[in-house]
Formats: structure tokens, sequence, C-alpha cells
């Protein structure tokens, strides 16, 4: 079935202005672009001395949370001073073959790779599996060059 020309219309129309709104989103990004380099060189030390001073946070943090797990392994004290604090957390170590094998035996802890199921699924198709075509719409990258493919046409 031929598309209608009101159809065809209505299509050409909303395409110029997603088009227009594309040009215009890109020179916000643009002027935004500028802006923002302009203010990240006008103030390039600001931003140093901030990136010095996360630097050094991030080090004494660290430090901090050493110097408190030295603390509680000496002590056994979970608040061994002010604003630090100890968390005990279970930390299992398995083989991932070994824990596999667990759970298909016990039909628990299994998870579907979805992807490879549906790669799989399309070539060769379960019984309980159905497939169907669904439309969806795309939109060319370059809207201004098919339009002006369609008008010349």
């Amino acid at each position: 079935m031929a598309v209608p020309e009101e159809v065809k219309g209505n299509l050409r129309q909303k395409s110029y202005d997603v088009l227009c709104l594309r040009k215009d989103v890109t020179l916000w990004n643009e002027r935004l672009k500028t802006s923002r380099a302009k203010w990240e060189e006008e103030n390039e030390s600001l931003l140093a001395k901030q990136a010095m001073a996360e630097g050094r946070l991030t080090e004494s943090e660290q430090i901090l949370r050493e110097m408190t797990i030295s603390a509680y392994q000496l002590t056994g004290e979970k608040r061994p001073g002010p604003g630090v604090e100890v968390k005990e957390f279970l930390v299992l170590s398995y083989a991932e073959q070994d824990a596999f094998n667990w759970a298909k035996q016990h039909g628990l802890a299994l998870k579907l790779d979805e992807k490879a199921f549906k790669r799989i699924a399309e070539v060769n198709t379960p019984d309980f599996v159905t497939i169907k075509r669904e439309p969806r719409a795309s939109i060319a990258s370059d809207l201004e060059k098919a339009l002006a493919n369609q008008e010349g046409n």
C-alpha cells in the first residue's frame, strides 16, 4: 500500500521540526562547550588547587582507614577513635566452577544469560519461545540530506 500524501506531508513536516531542533541543540552544545572552556581557562588555578586538595583528602582518608584497622587489630575496639569505626563484612572465596556446579545440582542461584539465550533461540527455537517481528522507527542521522534527497524526487 502506498503512503498517503497527507501522511507523507506530516512526516516531512515533523522531520523538518526534528532537523531544526537538532541544529538548535548542536548550537547550544557548542556555545556551552565554548563557555565551559573559557570558564576553565579563567579558573585554571582554582581547578588545580581543588584537584590537589581532593588528592590530599583521598590520601589522608586512606591513611586514616589504615590507622583505624591497625588500632582495631591491636585492641579489638570497633570504635578506636573519634569519628572512625570498623565494620566487619563476610567475604566468601570460592572457585566459580564449583559454585556453578553446586547451583545446578541444587537448582538454586542460577541466572539466565539472556543475551546468549536470545542468540541461540533465534537459530534453534525452543517450543516455549515465540518470535515475532516488531516495527521500530529510526530517524536518519543526516536528516538534512534525507530531506534534500526527498525534495529532489
